[in-house]
């Protein structure tokens, strides 16, 4: 019987001359393929630049590996750093390996930044990137005081990503990372995509006229990333209905950090409770029309899974911006 390979994941790491990025990246790749005879194949969907603090250095890895699952690409891992240190850099490499071939899963170049050196990433990574795919900037970080790295990188790229669970204000904070770019996505808006779900379905129970007025109280549990959540909740439904929204501070509410723990929505055509049916990942959803209420499914979804989402979402329909929409209509998410 012939002996027949098992699959497995390699992992090549390689330094690399912040002077030669380019050369280093060739003979690399050559040094991978040169040590078997099994064609390499290389395929991208992606180019991404994903920047955080040094300290995060783990967690954004490992966003990127899940993320790398469904999209083969190639990330430009920024670790940025306050101090002023000697930029350094290094390839690296995960190549699948079958009885025939070896297939590229993702490349990888990881570059420590200090503070001295961050002007420099455009005229390091634009040369590196492919033209033949989209490609997105993921910035995994608080808002920093310059937010220049941020356009810089945003600029380069298709798409920008970002978390505002992660800034420091995250409504005021937010507008300025869009302001500059052209297409966005905030992760926190992929997280209440079940809220929006449950507010549709909601008000297929509610008679909407269109034309009274509205409010709603959102709580949440204090965390940076749950008022991050209720803001972006508050504004939507703001822009959408011109709901008057009230925030609160709820500390004690069983729910996730990074969600509200409830909306309760009121109007001359009745009134809609939305609140999370702990420790079940689902949404208990009242109408004031209904004897009873009913549920919605609520999933968790980890950064990786969210940041796929956001750009497939960005790649197919690009940003889409909330607005009001006409009387009898509901306030279905863009």
């Amino acid at each position: 019987m012939p002996f027949r390979r098992q699959k497995r994941v390699l992992e090549f790491v390689q330094l690399a001359r912040v002077s030669r990025l380019e050369a280093d990246r060739r003979a690399f790749w050559l040094s991978i393929q040169g040590r078997d005879e099994r064609p390499l194949y290389r395929s991208q969907t992606l180019s991404l630049i994903a920047a955080a603090p040094f300290a995060d250095a783990t967690m954004l890895q490992a966003t990127c590996r899940e993320l790398v699952k469904e999209h083969p690409c190639t990330v430009f891992l920024v670790l940025l750093s306050r101090a002023e240190h000697p930029l350094r850099a290094q390839w690296g490499a995960r190549v699948l390996e079958s009885e025939h071939s070896q297939t590229v899963l993702a490349e990888e170049l990881v570059m420590h930044v200090g503070a001295q050196d961050r002007v420099l990433l455009p005229s390091l990574i634009r040369p590196l990137l492919s033209g033949d795919v989209p490609s997105v900037t993921f910035w995994s970080a608080e808002l920093p005081r310059d937010p220049s790295v941020v356009d810089a990188l945003g600029s380069m790229t298709d798409e920008l990503v970002f978390d505002s669970s992660l800034l420091e204000h995250p409504a005021d904070d937010a507008r300025r990372i869009c302001r500059n770019l052209h297409e966005t996505r905030d992760l926190t808006w992929q997280r209440l995509a079940p809220w929006r779900r449950a507010m549709a379905e909601a008000f297929e129970h509610l008679r909407w006229s269109g034309r009274s007025k509205s409010r709603a109280r959102i709580q949440h549990v204090g965390s940076a990333g749950s008022h991050a959540a209720a803001t972006t909740l508050s504004h939507w439904l703001t822009t959408r209905l011109g709901t008057e929204v009230r925030i609160d501070e709820r500390p004690r509410c069983l729910a996730p950090s990074f969600e509200p723990c409830m909306l309760e929505f009121s109007s001359d055509d009745g009134s809609i409770e939305i609140a999370h049916e702990w420790p079940e990942p689902r949404l208990r959803i009242s109408v004031s029309t209904l004897p009873e209420p009913f549920h919605s499914v609520a999933p968790s979804r980890s950064r990786g899974a969210l940041l796929s989402e956001a750009i497939e979402d960005l790649s197919t329909n690009g940003h889409s911006g909330a607005t009001r929409p006409p009387a009898g209509q509901l306030p279905l998410a863009p």
